[in-house]
């Protein structure tokens, strides 16, 4: 496991404790998690 987190809003290196990016304040998001969702997106709406 990785030590740090790179924000994928601003690039910033971030520690892996850290919930939010130490310059921007952008949510950080882990790539552990099942599904490997990219930010910002949802299941598609049934017709």
């Amino acid at each position: 496991m990785s030590d740090t987190v790179t924000c994928r809003n601003c690039g910033f290196v971030n520690t892996a404790s850290d919930e939010f990016c130490g310059n921007c304040g952008r949510f950080l998001e882990w790539s552990t998690e099942p599904g490997g969702a990219a930010e910002g997106t949802a299941p598609p709406a049934a017709s």
